[in-house]
C-alpha cells in the first residue's frame, strides 16, 4: 500500500489521522460521518488528517474541494499500487509519523470489505508509528467479528464502539470488550435537520429513495420487483400523492453505484409521476448550506434503501419504511428499529413516529467514554520489511475498478 500527499505535512503533537466510511466518493452518511468525527476533534484542539483512496481524485479541482467541504489540516490518499500520480502534484508520502489514529463509523467490517479495511488499518498503524488507536461507530457482522478478533491481538485499540446491538453481540461473543456508540454521523445528521422544516400540507407528500448497487441485496433482480410492487401499493394507497425523490451519491463509479436515479428507469411503467422533484441529501451534506429551509409534510411517508436516510427521516420525526435485500441490511433497519413490519403493515397502520431518544443519551455516554479511554492503551508497533512495489506509469485507475464492479453486479443479476 503507497500513501500520497498533496502538501508538506509538519507532524504536530494533536495530529490525528482518520480513517472510515468516507472514501472519497460522496455518500450523504459517509460524509455525514466524517463530519462529525471532525467537529469533535476540532472542538478539543487537535489536527485532523483524513485518508481516502486515490482513485476517488477524478480531476485537478476535486482536492481543492475536499478541503473547502471539510476544512482539515491534510488529506493522505492510499492505492494499493504506485501509480505515477504528478497530474494532481501528489507526491508519496516517505517519512511521517502521528500519534493517534481513528477507525470511525460506517458498514465496513463485514464479509464485503473487512479483510481490506483491517489491512488499512494495520498498515496505517505500521507506515505512521501509531501509538493510540480507537474505533467507533462501527456496524460489524459474524465474519467480521472473527478477523478483528485476530486483529486485536495485534493491535489493541483504547476503546471500541459499534452503532448497533448485533455488532456488540457478535464482538462479545469472541472476547472483544466494545460498547454501544449509536452512529457517529448522528451530530452531523441532527444539524442539518434544521434544513427542513415540517409542516401540515394540505397534499400527501411521498418520499422515495432506491439503491441498486450489488451490495444492497443477495437478488438484485428481486429488489427491482419489490420496488416495483413498492409502488403499486403507494399508488393504491395514496392515490393523489406527491412524489419527491431523495438522492444519496454523487459518485463517479456510476456503473457500480446504483442511486435513485439510476434506479428510476429500472422500474418501467411503475414509475409513471409527471411531475416528482429531488432533493439532494448528498451535496446538502458536502455543503452544509442551502439558500432556503426543505418544506417537508410531516405526515410524509418515506421508503428507503439508505441506512443514514432513514436514519435522518426518523430524525425529523416523519414515517419511514426501509428495504432490506440481504442480512448486511436486515441488520442496518434492525438497527433503527425499523424490522417490526412490512411493507403491507406500514402502509396500513399509522406507527408510532420516534427516534428513540435513549439513542441520544447513549450517544451522550459513549462520547463521554471515548474521551475517558483515549490514552488507555499504546499500541506496540513492530518492525516490518518494507514491501516490494511495482511502479506503473498511468494517471490514476478508472475503469478497471468500474469493469471488475460492473462483472459483479452483472453475476448478482445473472443468479
Amino acid at each position: 500500500m503507497i500513501f500520497y500527499q498533496d502538501r508538506s505535512i509538519e507532524a504536530e503533537k494533536n495530529d490525528v489521522i482518520l480513517s472510515g466510511g468516507y472514501s472519497g466518493h460522496a455518500n450523504f452518511g459517509d460524509v455525514a460521518q466524517l463530519k462529525s468525527v471532525l467537529s469533535w476533534y476540532k472542538e478539543r484542539g487537535y489536527n485532523p488528517i483524513v485518508i481516502i483512496r486515490l482513485d476517488a481524485v477524478y480531476d485537478e479541482e476535486f482536492i481543492e474541494k475536499l478541503y473547502e467541504w471539510f476544512d482539515v489540516k491534510a488529506f493522505i490518499f492510499y492505492a494499493t499500487v504506485l501509480f505515477d500520480a504528478s497530474k494532481y502534484k501528489l507526491k508519496r508520502v516517505e517519512n511521517f509519523s502521528c500519534q493517534y489514529f481513528h477507525l470511525y463509523g460506517g458498514g465496513m467490517i463485514n464479509k464485503f470489505w473487512a479483510k481490506d479495511i483491517i489491512n488499512l488499518c494495520e498498515t496505517i498503524i505500521e507506515f505512521f508509528n501509531i501509538k493510540n488507536y480507537v474505533v467507533s461507530g462501527q456496524q460489524i457482522d459474524h465474519f467480521g467479528a472473527m478477523l478483528l478478533q485476530t486483529h486485536y491481538q495485534k493491535y489493541e485499540p483504547s476503546v471500541v464502539g459499534v452503532r448497533d446491538m448485533l455488532s456488540l453481540q457478535y464482538l462479545q461473543e469472541v472476547g472483544i470488550e466494545a460498547y454501544y456508540s449509536f452512529d457517529d454521523a448522528y451530530e452531523e445528521l441532527e444539524e442539518l435537520s434544521s434544513f427542513f422544516q415540517p409542516l401540515k400540507s394540505d397534499v400527501q407528500e411521498i418520499y422515495l429513495h432506491f439503491n441498486l448497487s450489488p451490495y444492497v441485496s443477495d437478488d438484485l433482480v428481486a429488489m427491482v420487483h419489490t420496488f416495483k410492487e413498492s409502488l403499486k401499493l403507494l399508488k393504491k394507497h395514496y392515490p393523489k400523492a406527491k412524489y419527491k425523490l431523495l438522492l444519496t451519491y454523487l459518485d463517479s463509479r456510476i456503473l457500480s453505484i446504483v442511486d435513485t436515479l439510476g434506479v428510476v428507469g429500472s422500474l418501467d411503467y411503475h414509475f409513471d409521476m409527471c411531475d416528482v422533484s429531488i432533493v439532494n441529501l448528498a451535496a446538502l451534506s458536502l455543503k452544509n448550506k442551502c439558500d432556503k429551509r426543505f418544506e417537508i409534510d410531516k405526515n410524509a411517508v418515506i421508503l428507503a434503501t439508505s441506512y443514514h436516510t432513514a436514519m435522518f427521516m426518523q430524525l425529523l420525526g416523519l414515517k419511514v419504511f426501509m428495504f432490506a435485500g440481504n442480512e448486511y441490511y436486515e441488520q442496518k433497519r434492525e438497527g433503527l428499529g425499523l424490522d417490526k413490519y412490512t411493507i403491507e403493515e406500514f402502509l396500513a397502520n399509522d406507527f408510532e413516529v420516534s427516534f428513540h431518544e435513549n439513542r441520544k443519551n447513549d450517544r451522550k455516554i459513549w462520547l463521554s467514554k471515548l474521551s475517558e479511554n483515549y490514552h488507555r492503551h499504546r499500541v506496540v508497533v513492530q518492525e516490518k520489511a518494507a514491501p516490494s512495489i511495482i511502479e506503473k506509469k498511468a494517471i490514476l485507475f478508472k475503469h478497471k475498478p468500474i469493469q471488475t464492479n460492473l462483472e459483479t453486479a452483472l453475476k448478482q443479476l445473472s443468479k
